[in-house]
Protein backbone atom coordinates (compact mmCIF):
# COMPACT_ATOMS: atom_id res chain seq x y z
CA UNK A 1 0.00 0.00 0.00
CA UNK A 2 1.32 3.59 -1.14
CA UNK A 3 2.12 6.21 1.47
CA UNK A 4 3.76 9.26 1.26
CA UNK A 5 6.63 9.69 4.03
CA UNK A 6 8.81 12.56 3.13
CA UNK A 7 9.38 15.41 5.57
CA UNK A 8 9.48 18.86 5.22
CA UNK A 9 11.74 21.93 6.78
CA UNK A 10 10.31 24.80 5.86
CA UNK A 11 12.23 27.91 4.98
CA UNK A 12 13.78 30.16 8.20
CA UNK A 13 12.24 33.55 8.76
CA UNK A 14 14.86 36.26 7.35
CA UNK A 15 15.41 39.83 8.48
CA UNK A 16 16.46 41.27 5.05
CA UNK A 17 19.17 44.68 5.18
CA UNK A 18 20.68 44.19 1.47
CA UNK A 19 18.60 42.38 -0.70
CA UNK A 20 19.53 41.29 -4.50
CA UNK A 21 16.78 41.84 -5.90
CA UNK A 22 15.37 38.23 -6.52
CA UNK A 23 13.08 38.24 -3.88
CA UNK A 24 14.05 34.79 -3.09
CA UNK A 25 14.14 33.90 0.92
CA UNK A 26 14.52 30.40 1.36
CA UNK A 27 12.09 27.55 0.27
CA UNK A 28 10.72 24.37 1.97
CA UNK A 29 13.25 21.51 1.59
CA UNK A 30 12.52 17.77 1.44
CA UNK A 31 13.41 14.57 2.38
CA UNK A 32 12.29 11.01 1.85
CA UNK A 33 10.94 11.90 -1.83
CA UNK A 34 9.29 8.55 -3.60
CA UNK A 35 6.91 8.55 -6.27
CA UNK A 36 5.19 11.23 -4.86
CA UNK A 37 4.75 14.57 -7.35
CA UNK A 38 5.00 17.15 -4.82
CA UNK A 39 3.59 21.05 -5.37
CA UNK A 40 4.84 23.83 -3.84
CA UNK A 41 3.77 27.70 -4.19
CA UNK A 42 3.38 30.73 -2.21
CA UNK A 43 1.11 33.89 -1.42
CA UNK A 44 2.67 36.85 -0.26
CA UNK A 45 0.96 39.34 1.60
CA UNK A 46 2.90 42.67 2.40
CA UNK A 47 2.57 44.88 5.92
CA UNK A 48 3.75 48.44 5.76
CA UNK A 49 3.62 49.73 9.24
CA UNK A 50 5.15 47.46 11.34
CA UNK A 51 7.07 48.21 14.42
CA UNK A 52 10.78 46.46 13.75
CA UNK A 53 11.19 46.99 9.72
CA UNK A 54 10.21 49.06 6.78
CA UNK A 55 7.65 46.59 5.91
CA UNK A 56 6.75 43.05 6.49
CA UNK A 57 6.24 39.90 4.22
CA UNK A 58 3.64 37.21 5.47
CA UNK A 59 5.06 34.13 2.61
CA UNK A 60 2.00 31.70 2.73
CA UNK A 61 3.59 28.13 1.64
CA UNK A 62 1.11 25.37 0.39
CA UNK A 63 2.34 21.96 0.31
CA UNK A 64 0.66 19.41 -1.80
CA UNK A 65 1.34 15.87 -3.10
CA UNK A 66 -0.87 16.02 -6.24
CA UNK A 67 -1.05 12.02 -6.28
CA UNK A 68 -3.29 12.01 -3.78
CA UNK A 69 -4.33 15.93 -2.90
CA UNK A 70 -8.14 16.63 -2.03
CA UNK A 71 -9.33 19.88 -2.65
CA UNK A 72 -12.39 19.45 -0.28
CA UNK A 73 -10.06 18.43 2.85
CA UNK A 74 -8.45 20.85 5.25
CA UNK A 75 -4.57 21.46 5.00
CA UNK A 76 -2.59 21.13 7.82
CA UNK A 77 -1.87 24.37 9.35
CA UNK A 78 2.11 24.35 10.29
CA UNK A 79 2.55 27.04 13.09
CA UNK A 80 5.46 29.33 12.93
CA UNK A 81 7.60 28.78 16.34
CA UNK A 82 8.37 32.24 17.90
CA UNK A 83 9.90 31.05 20.96
CA UNK A 84 11.75 34.45 22.29
CA UNK A 85 9.17 37.44 23.46
CA UNK A 86 11.68 39.89 21.30
CA UNK A 87 10.51 40.21 17.67
CA UNK A 88 13.51 39.52 15.78
CA UNK A 89 15.47 37.22 17.98
CA UNK A 90 17.68 34.50 16.61
CA UNK A 91 15.85 32.06 18.41
CA UNK A 92 12.66 33.38 16.37
CA UNK A 93 14.42 32.81 13.44
CA UNK A 94 14.83 28.71 12.33
CA UNK A 95 11.91 27.35 10.31
CA UNK A 96 10.34 23.99 11.94
CA UNK A 97 11.09 20.55 10.17
CA UNK A 98 8.14 18.68 10.10
CA UNK A 99 9.00 14.45 10.24
CA UNK A 100 7.81 11.78 12.22
CA UNK A 101 8.33 10.92 15.80
CA UNK A 102 11.51 9.92 16.91
CA UNK A 103 13.42 10.61 13.11
CA UNK A 104 17.20 11.21 14.07
CA UNK A 105 19.08 14.57 13.18
CA UNK A 106 19.78 16.16 10.81
CA UNK A 107 15.58 15.08 10.19
CA UNK A 108 14.41 15.27 13.69
CA UNK A 109 11.03 16.66 13.91
CA UNK A 110 11.71 20.48 16.09
CA UNK A 111 10.74 20.95 19.54
CA UNK A 112 10.26 24.43 20.21
CA UNK A 113 7.48 26.49 21.82
CA UNK A 114 5.32 28.48 19.38
CA UNK A 115 4.42 31.24 21.35
CA UNK A 116 6.66 32.89 24.19
CA UNK A 117 3.78 32.64 27.16
CA UNK A 118 3.51 28.60 26.00
CA UNK A 119 4.64 26.49 29.41
CA UNK A 120 5.81 24.29 27.39
CA UNK A 121 7.73 23.55 23.92
CA UNK A 122 5.70 21.62 20.73
CA UNK A 123 7.47 18.56 19.50
CA UNK A 124 6.42 19.10 15.58
CA UNK A 125 6.16 15.58 14.79
CA UNK A 126 2.60 16.20 16.01
CA UNK A 127 2.12 18.05 12.85
CA UNK A 128 3.39 15.40 10.64
CA UNK A 129 1.14 13.14 9.08
CA UNK A 130 2.06 10.06 6.50
CA UNK A 131 -1.51 10.38 4.79
CA UNK A 132 -1.42 14.53 5.03
CA UNK A 133 -4.14 15.89 2.52
CA UNK A 134 -1.39 19.09 2.50
CA UNK A 135 0.44 21.47 4.53
CA UNK A 136 0.49 25.15 5.03
CA UNK A 137 3.22 27.51 6.62
CA UNK A 138 3.96 31.68 6.97
CA UNK A 139 7.26 32.35 6.79
CA UNK A 140 7.79 36.01 7.61
CA UNK A 141 10.34 38.21 5.89
CA UNK A 142 10.96 41.33 7.48
CA UNK A 143 13.04 43.96 5.05
CA UNK A 144 15.09 46.90 7.19
CA UNK A 145 16.50 48.64 3.58
CA UNK A 146 19.15 50.84 3.88
CA UNK A 147 19.68 50.72 -0.06
CA UNK A 148 18.32 53.69 -2.54
CA UNK A 149 16.59 52.37 -5.26
CA UNK A 150 18.33 53.33 -9.06
CA UNK A 151 17.23 54.83 -12.18
CA UNK A 152 17.98 55.10 -15.96
CA UNK A 153 16.85 57.58 -18.40
CA UNK A 154 17.93 59.34 -21.46
CA UNK A 155 18.88 62.83 -21.84
CA UNK A 156 16.78 64.28 -24.95
CA UNK A 157 18.71 65.66 -27.85
CA UNK A 158 18.06 66.19 -31.90
CA UNK A 159 19.41 62.65 -31.53
CA UNK A 160 16.29 60.43 -30.09
CA UNK A 161 13.74 63.07 -30.27
CA UNK A 162 11.42 64.34 -32.77
CA UNK A 163 12.41 67.78 -32.69
CA UNK A 164 11.41 69.09 -36.28
CA UNK A 165 7.87 69.94 -35.91
CA UNK A 166 5.98 73.25 -37.14
CA UNK A 167 5.35 75.25 -34.27
CA UNK A 168 1.87 75.06 -33.13
CA UNK A 169 0.05 78.18 -33.10
CA UNK A 170 -2.19 76.91 -30.40
CA UNK A 171 0.62 76.50 -27.60
CA UNK A 172 2.61 79.07 -25.72
CA UNK A 173 0.84 81.54 -27.84
CA UNK A 174 -0.11 84.71 -25.81
CA UNK A 175 0.54 88.06 -25.32
CA UNK A 176 2.65 87.44 -21.88
CA UNK A 177 5.09 85.19 -24.08
CA UNK A 178 7.93 86.61 -25.73
CA UNK A 179 10.87 85.30 -28.03
CA UNK A 180 13.18 87.87 -28.39
CA UNK A 181 14.90 85.34 -30.83
CA UNK A 182 12.07 85.54 -33.38
CA UNK A 183 10.40 88.83 -31.92
CA UNK A 184 6.89 87.02 -31.35
CA UNK A 185 4.77 86.04 -28.39
CA UNK A 186 3.87 82.63 -30.06
CA UNK A 187 6.87 80.40 -28.54
CA UNK A 188 8.49 77.65 -30.58
CA UNK A 189 7.65 74.13 -29.33
CA UNK A 190 8.36 70.87 -29.57
CA UNK A 191 6.99 67.54 -27.72
CA UNK A 192 9.59 66.15 -25.49
CA UNK A 193 9.94 62.86 -23.93
CA UNK A 194 10.75 62.75 -20.34
CA UNK A 195 11.16 59.61 -18.86
CA UNK A 196 12.92 57.44 -16.28
CA UNK A 197 12.81 54.07 -15.31
CA UNK A 198 13.51 52.65 -11.72
CA UNK A 199 13.49 49.85 -9.81
CA UNK A 200 14.50 48.79 -6.00
CA UNK A 201 16.78 45.87 -4.93
CA UNK A 202 13.86 45.35 -2.37
CA UNK A 203 10.56 47.32 -3.02
CA UNK A 204 11.17 46.35 -6.40
CA UNK A 205 8.48 48.07 -8.53
CA UNK A 206 6.70 49.38 -4.94
CA UNK A 207 8.65 52.75 -5.38
CA UNK A 208 7.11 56.36 -5.33
CA UNK A 209 8.47 58.68 -8.41
CA UNK A 210 8.19 62.55 -8.53
CA UNK A 211 9.51 65.40 -10.91
CA UNK A 212 10.72 68.97 -10.39
CA UNK A 213 10.80 70.91 -14.00
CA UNK A 214 12.61 73.63 -14.76
CA UNK A 215 11.85 75.79 -17.54
CA UNK A 216 12.92 78.98 -19.43
CA UNK A 217 9.81 80.62 -20.43
CA UNK A 218 11.46 83.94 -21.37
CA UNK A 219 14.05 82.65 -23.57
CA UNK A 220 16.93 84.51 -21.02
CA UNK A 221 19.20 81.52 -20.12
CA UNK A 222 17.58 81.07 -16.83
CA UNK A 223 15.01 78.70 -15.44
CA UNK A 224 12.74 80.92 -13.75
CA UNK A 225 9.64 78.23 -13.37
CA UNK A 226 9.01 75.24 -12.11
CA UNK A 227 6.52 72.48 -12.54
CA UNK A 228 5.94 70.07 -9.57
CA UNK A 229 4.40 66.81 -10.38
CA UNK A 230 2.93 66.68 -6.80
CA UNK A 231 1.04 69.68 -7.51
CA UNK A 232 -0.58 69.15 -10.85
CA UNK A 233 -4.24 68.62 -11.83
CA UNK A 234 -6.74 68.17 -8.85
CA UNK A 235 -3.71 68.03 -6.83
CA UNK A 236 -3.29 71.69 -7.13
CA UNK A 237 -2.90 74.32 -10.07
CA UNK A 238 -5.25 72.20 -12.39
CA UNK A 239 -4.92 72.64 -15.94
CA UNK A 240 -3.78 74.90 -18.49
CA UNK A 241 -1.69 76.81 -16.21
CA UNK A 242 2.28 77.03 -14.98
CA UNK A 243 3.54 79.34 -12.34
CA UNK A 244 5.58 81.64 -14.21
CA UNK A 245 8.70 82.82 -12.05
CA UNK A 246 7.81 81.06 -8.98
CA UNK A 247 11.53 79.42 -8.68
CA UNK A 248 12.41 81.37 -5.68
CA UNK A 249 8.99 81.18 -3.76
CA UNK A 250 8.27 78.69 -0.89
CA UNK A 251 7.27 75.44 -2.06
CA UNK A 252 7.38 77.05 -5.71
CA UNK A 253 3.84 78.03 -5.17
CA UNK A 254 3.86 81.79 -6.06
CA UNK A 255 4.83 83.43 -8.84
CA UNK A 256 2.26 84.24 -11.55
CA UNK A 257 -0.21 82.02 -13.27
CA UNK A 258 -0.15 82.05 -16.97
CA UNK A 259 -1.87 79.81 -19.39
CA UNK A 260 -0.30 78.14 -22.39
CA UNK A 261 -3.05 76.07 -23.99
CA UNK A 262 -4.77 78.25 -26.27
CA UNK A 263 -6.98 75.55 -28.41
CA UNK A 264 -9.92 76.31 -29.53
CA UNK A 265 -11.64 73.85 -27.21
CA UNK A 266 -13.55 73.22 -24.02
CA UNK A 267 -12.00 73.98 -21.00
CA UNK A 268 -11.86 70.82 -19.75
CA UNK A 269 -10.22 69.65 -23.04
CA UNK A 270 -7.28 72.23 -21.85
CA UNK A 271 -3.95 70.10 -21.79
CA UNK A 272 -1.95 70.41 -18.02
CA UNK A 273 1.21 68.85 -16.70
CA UNK A 274 0.97 65.02 -15.20
CA UNK A 275 3.09 62.58 -14.52
CA UNK A 276 2.38 59.00 -16.29
CA UNK A 277 3.48 55.44 -14.73
CA UNK A 278 3.51 52.09 -15.96
CA UNK A 279 5.14 48.84 -14.60
CA UNK A 280 6.21 45.95 -15.69
CA UNK A 281 7.81 43.52 -13.75
CA UNK A 282 10.07 45.34 -11.23
CA UNK A 283 10.40 47.99 -13.25
CA UNK A 284 8.07 51.57 -12.77
CA UNK A 285 8.53 53.75 -15.30
CA UNK A 286 7.38 57.41 -15.15
CA UNK A 287 7.06 59.79 -17.93
CA UNK A 288 6.23 63.74 -17.62
CA UNK A 289 3.29 64.13 -19.73
CA UNK A 290 -0.11 66.16 -20.55
CA UNK A 291 -3.64 65.25 -20.08
CA UNK A 292 -6.89 66.63 -19.77
CA UNK A 293 -9.31 67.63 -17.16
CA UNK A 294 -11.66 65.17 -19.27
CA UNK A 295 -9.73 62.53 -20.19
CA UNK A 296 -6.92 62.27 -16.83
CA UNK A 297 -5.83 58.30 -18.04
CA UNK A 298 -4.81 59.37 -21.82
CA UNK A 299 -1.16 61.25 -21.84
CA UNK A 300 -0.14 62.88 -24.75
CA UNK A 301 3.84 64.07 -25.10
CA UNK A 302 4.48 67.95 -23.52
CA UNK A 303 5.27 70.27 -26.02
CA UNK A 304 8.07 72.65 -23.95
CA UNK A 305 9.28 76.05 -25.56
CA UNK A 306 12.73 75.76 -26.85
CA UNK A 307 15.28 76.82 -24.51
CA UNK A 308 17.45 74.93 -22.18
CA UNK A 309 15.61 73.61 -19.16
CA UNK A 310 16.28 70.68 -15.96
CA UNK A 311 14.43 68.07 -14.74
CA UNK A 312 15.17 66.26 -11.24
CA UNK A 313 13.40 63.00 -10.54
CA UNK A 314 12.97 61.99 -7.03
CA UNK A 315 12.75 58.34 -6.59
CA UNK A 316 12.01 56.82 -3.16
CA UNK A 317 11.34 53.02 -1.95
CA UNK A 318 8.84 51.37 0.74
CA UNK A 319 11.76 52.64 3.53
CA UNK A 320 12.38 56.13 2.85
CA UNK A 321 15.47 55.69 0.70
CA UNK A 322 15.42 58.63 -1.83
CA UNK A 323 17.37 58.92 -5.02
CA UNK A 324 17.55 62.18 -7.00
CA UNK A 325 18.49 62.17 -11.02
CA UNK A 326 19.07 65.56 -12.36
CA UNK A 327 20.23 66.34 -15.95
CA UNK A 328 19.59 69.41 -18.52
CA UNK A 329 18.52 69.05 -21.78
CA UNK A 330 17.94 71.87 -24.81
CA UNK A 331 15.23 72.51 -26.82
CA UNK A 332 15.99 73.36 -30.22
CA UNK A 333 15.04 73.27 -34.17
CA UNK A 334 16.68 69.79 -35.38
CA UNK A 335 15.74 70.46 -38.61
CA UNK A 336 18.77 70.99 -40.96
CA UNK A 337 17.85 74.52 -43.39
CA UNK A 338 17.03 74.10 -47.13
CA UNK A 339 18.47 75.45 -49.97
CA UNK A 340 16.68 76.83 -52.43
CA UNK A 341 17.83 78.11 -56.08
CA UNK A 342 16.13 80.47 -57.65
CA UNK A 343 16.12 81.06 -61.54
CA UNK A 344 17.59 84.46 -63.12
CA UNK A 345 19.23 85.65 -59.73
CA UNK A 346 23.09 86.44 -61.07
Amino acid sequence: NYKQEYFIKFPNDVVVTVCDGSGTYGEPVFFGEDCELLGVSNQDVVYTVVPDACFKIERNWMIINWCTYNPNLDCIEVPNPNPNAIGNHPSNLPGPVVSACGTLAPWAPTISKITPSDPTATNYCTYYQSDANCYRYKQIIKVVDQQAPTGEYVVPDCDNQAWFTENDHGLWNESYWWDAGIQSNDLCEEPVDLCITATDACSGSNINIEYLLFLDLDGDGTMETVVNSVNTGLAGLGWNKVRYNNLGTPNFSGGTVREFDQRSVDLNQKYGFAIQETVVGNLKTACVRWNTQQQQNNFVTPELPHGTHKIKWFITDGCGNNKEYEYSFTVKDCEAPTVVCLNGLS
